[in-house]
Order: structure tokens, then sequence, then C-alpha cells
């Protein structure tokens, strides 16, 4: 996994992911019938954005991986690792990072898609 070690790269992640916020908060308010539901992910989504940017003396949003053993015995358990949420989306966004870096609307519209993606799909923990 390729960390977002760089200044210049972390930032573009974590603009990605608030962008991918702002799309998928927009996304679920804009219903005709509002439902506790929705707020409710909303409110989760805008917790995370808090954790994004430090705020809130919160930890940056970590995601669970559970990696499979070398080991395939009866009785072995995967191991679960835990990643940072914009280091995640620099390694499944890798190949979109250098044209978006560069400011190509196509590859930072890539990442955020892939943000959206993975804050839809994965078991976020904030705190």
């Amino acid at each position: 996994m390729t960390p977002a070690n760089d200044p210049d790269v972390r930032r573009l992640m974590d603009a990605s992911l608030h962008r991918s916020i702002r799309q998928l908060a927009i996304r679920l308010l804009d219903h005709e019938t509002p439902s506790l539901d929705r707020y409710r992910l909303v409110e989760r989504l805008m917790r995370i954005a808090i954790a994004l940017g430090g705020a809130g003396g919160t930890r940056a949003p970590r995601v669970k991986i559970h990696k499979m053993p070398a080991d395939e015995s009866p009785g072995v358990l995967p191991e679960i690792i835990s990643v940072d949420l914009a280091d995640l989306l620099a390694d499944r966004g890798a190949d979109s990072v250098p044209g978006a870096l560069l400011g190509d609307p196509e590859s930072l519209e890539r990442l955020v898609q892939v943000g959206a993606h993975l804050i839809e799909t994965e078991e976020i923990q904030l705190g």
C-alpha cells in the first residue's frame, strides 16, 4: 500500500475525500421525502469530514482491512489491519494521482469517484 506521505499527495487525498463526502451528502439530502436514516448517514459523513480536517480532537479516519493469512490451515483467522482512509485512497487511486496532481479534471474526478466508493463500501472507524 502506498502511503500519502508527500504533503501534496496528502492534501489531494483529503480534498478528494471531502469532495466525495459533499457529493454523497447532496445525493442523500436531494430527495423529496426526508428520513431520519438519511439524516443519520449525512451526520456520519460530516463526522468523517471533520476527522479528515483534524478538528474535534479525533484522529484521521481509518479502514479495517481483512487480510488473508499466509497459512491456509483450518482454524487460522484472517489478519485485520487498520489503514488510514487517505492512504487507502492513494493506493486504490494510484493511477490517477499523477494526473490529478497536475490538475487533470478527469484524474481528479476519478479520485473523487474512488473516494466515494470507499466511503460507501468500507467500514470506516472514527476516534
